[in-house]
């Protein structure tokens, strides 16, 4: 029996010798993990692993269910490690807001990252970075907009 045969018969997720999306999505957080794929110096290399539990794709497939359309998997907390508790399928857009990258702004009791204050205050990324060019530190420069 084939590799391929087997993994139809045990979760299902293979078809006509293709496997689908949400299994190709598990294979890969494993390659990530294992530090085998590209980038994986982002994971491996930071320590992030997959729990006992999702070692299986059966398990994985029962916590997360199938992958819905337009949407990714997510870990909720970017430096946790992939287990049912901490993992969403998330939107692009939501994804873009759960990144290491993005520069988080406390100011008037929230914090919030740079592109909810725009949207928040209805200004464009220019408007903040006029601020901030002009000396005003990131928190001054959203209460000055808030009081715009």
């Amino acid at each position: 029996m084939t590799k391929k045969r087997k993994l139809r018969l045990y979760h299902g997720h293979s078809r006509r010798g293709k496997v689908t999306k949400t299994y190709m999505i598990w294979a890969a957080m494993h390659g990530r993990c294992r530090g085998t794929a590209t980038g994986s110096d982002r994971y491996a290399g930071r320590g992030i692993k997959v729990c006992v539990r999702w070692k299986s794709f059966s398990n994985f497939l029962v916590d997360m269910g199938s992958k819905p359309p337009y949407k990714s998997l997510e870990r909720l907390n970017n430096d946790g490690d992939y287990t049912p508790k901490n993992c969403v399928w998330a939107s692009d857009k939501q994804q873009r807001r759960n990144t290491c990258r993005n520069v988080y702004i406390r100011a008037a009791g929230k914090t919030m990252c740079l592109t909810d204050w725009c949207v928040a205050l209805a200004v464009t990324r220019q408007a903040y970075y006029y601020h901030t060019r002009n000396g005003l530190a990131p928190a001054q420069a959203i209460k000055r907009l808030l009081n715009a």
